[in-house]
């Protein structure tokens, strides 16, 4: 799965706007289903057309932080993992961030993006994603 995060600058706090685009259209929130087979390898990848520079943090632990507890579940605050989305590796010159998605847990999550302006400012995104897939049948 091919999911565009999409960089765009603004003169808010942090410089920066993101979308995601799933191929159905810009939305803030992710919707995994996998016609009940568990798992799902995604693809985030920076579109910057504002040549922005920014990049995923090289670490992919770094790059992405996770919760799942509470309903809904708030956006993490701190490092944090969640063992059905689990950030793998950081790709393309820190352009790309591969995640395995178990898609085992029919529900819906929070999770942190973290990327690195040109020179090692950090800045977060924090968009939505819910699990619809469940268990095998």
């Amino acid at each position: 799965m091919d999911i565009d995060v999409i960089v765009t600058k603004a003169s808010n706090p942090k410089g920066v706007t993101f979308e995601l685009d799933d191929g159905n259209g810009k939305t803030q929130s992710l919707d995994f289903k996998n016609d009940k087979h568990p798992g799902i390898i995604i693809y985030f990848n920076i579109v910057d057309p504002d040549e922005t520079g920014l990049v995923f943090k090289p670490t992919p632990s770094n790059a992405l932080w996770v919760e799942s507890q509470g309903t809904p579940p708030a956006c993490p605050t701190s490092p944090s993992t969640w063992n059905q989305f689990v950030p793998l590796s950081v790709e393309r010159s820190g352009k790309q961030l591969i995640v395995y998605n178990r898609n085992k847990a029919q529900k819906q999550f929070a999770f942190t993006f973290w990327f690195e302006w040109p020179g090692g400012k950090s800045v977060d995104y924090d968009p939505i994603g819910n699990n619809q897939n469940g268990q095998r049948e």
